[in-house]
């Protein structure tokens, strides 16, 4: 944290002195009345927080995303937006790609205070430095049905006020908002797949562990290639299919040699949460104006991530479209079958997983799948 003082100094007015002149009995007595109530309503506000802040504060903002990056421009933007709510009380220093905090050390980076807020890529399952993120990982199971974008983070944001089990995993961190990165989908290089079937023995690499285990329950092979040497792989016969979203494939150049894609509707087989946390001893510090600010900017953020992806999303899809690329788009009846299929070895040991740690997956996992159907049948 940069300078917010966690006592809250800007909430009196000071600099005044005591008159040192004479008085007189009864107005000694008034002022000493007069100052012991100051001191009451000093003690509420130290103790309840005050309703506004005249300092400027200046805090520090980890992305881990690359300055230039759909993420990052709406970090950007974001911080902007913060500051000028703020009428300058508050300034928002976004710190890209590792330059502060890399994206394995950010969850305890911001913990800790070596950052004051930070644009979280959840479900970062080779993180060494574990998360625990263990019931909010509800919102990464595969073939769910999810609806778009928006939708589904919106379904996220009202689990996490829904269940307080799901922002105690949350340790010393304080949700601002979230945005769903563009949905996962099937792109390979050797036939139009709509079961599961037609995945089997294709040499697979998926972008998460949970797709992977996803790929082999459809009997897949799975490879682990970087995405950037993913052309070379499919040219030498190492890589078949990736499961991944089409921007992310056209960003690295390597969306052209896949010529087959199936596409899991609006939201994908899953998506990836981009969640604003803020150390919350640095939000409960702030004065209650400004933490209406920082609380109401997480809306901010997810549509100006949304305005900026979208237009990315689509060109990819008609760039594949005008490469004559052939383009599947499944039913909800056909997603179904997929979502049978990794029912029991991926969503059932999710379900046991929480409850064996104490976790109310059950409960969760029911409300999210009533909450998508929901949105599919208002």
């Amino acid at each position: 944290m940069s300078s917010v003082h966690h006592l809250k100094p800007g909430c009196l007015q000071r600099g005044s002195s005591l008159r040192q002149e004479h008085q007189s009995p009864y107005e000694s007595g008034h002022r000493r009345g007069l100052w012991a109530l100051a001191l009451i309503a000093a003690a509420a506000g130290f103790a309840f927080g005050c309703a506004t802040d005249t300092r400027r504060i200046e805090l520090k903002v980890s992305d881990p995303n690359p300055a230039g990056t759909t993420p990052a421009l709406a970090s950007d933007a974001w911080a902007e937006q913060v500051t000028q709510q703020s009428a300058g009380r508050l300034t928002l220093t976004v710190y890209h790609a590792a330059t502060l905090l890399s994206a394995n050390e950010l969850f305890v980076g911001v913990q800790t205070g070596i950052a004051d807020f930070g644009v979280y890529v959840q479900n970062l399952e080779d993180n060494p430095l574990k998360d625990d993120l263990l019931l909010n990982n509800v919102v990464m199971l595969p073939f769910m049905g999810w609806p778009d974008q928006r939708s589904t983070g919106q379904i996220y944001l009202d689990l996490l006020a829904a269940y307080p089990a799901m922002k105690d995993e949350w340790k010393g961190l304080t949700v601002v908002g979230a945005a769903m990165m563009s949905g996962m989908h099937i792109h390979n290089v050797v036939r139009d797949i709509r079961t599961p079937t037609d995945l089997s023995g294709l040499k697979t690499v998926a972008a998460a562990g949970v797709l992977t285990d996803s790929a082999h329950a459809a009997g897949a092979l799975g490879v682990s290639v970087d995405i950037a040497q993913l052309g070379e792989a499919v040219v030498d016969g190492t890589v078949d299919a990736v499961i991944d979203d089409f921007a992310e494939l056209a960003t690295n150049n390597v969306l052209e040699p896949f010529k087959y894609h199936t596409l899991f509707g609006d939201g994908g087989i899953n998506m990836t949460p981009l969640v604003i946390i803020v150390n919350s001893d640095v939000f409960n510090s702030l004065s209650a104006d400004l933490q209406g600010i920082v609380a109401a900017s997480g809306s901010f953020y997810a549509d100006q991530f949304y305005a900026l992806d979208a237009p990315i999303q689509a060109a990819s899809v008609a760039q594949a479209e005008a490469w004559n690329h052939s383009l599947v788009r499944l039913t909800p009846a056909e997603i179904a079958v997929w979502y049978e299929l990794v029912k029991v070895p991926v969503h059932d040991q999710w379900v046991t997983t929480c409850e064996v740690n104490g976790l109310p997956g059950q409960a969760v996992y029911a409300d999210t799948l009533q909450r998508i159907q929901a949105v599919a049948s208002p």
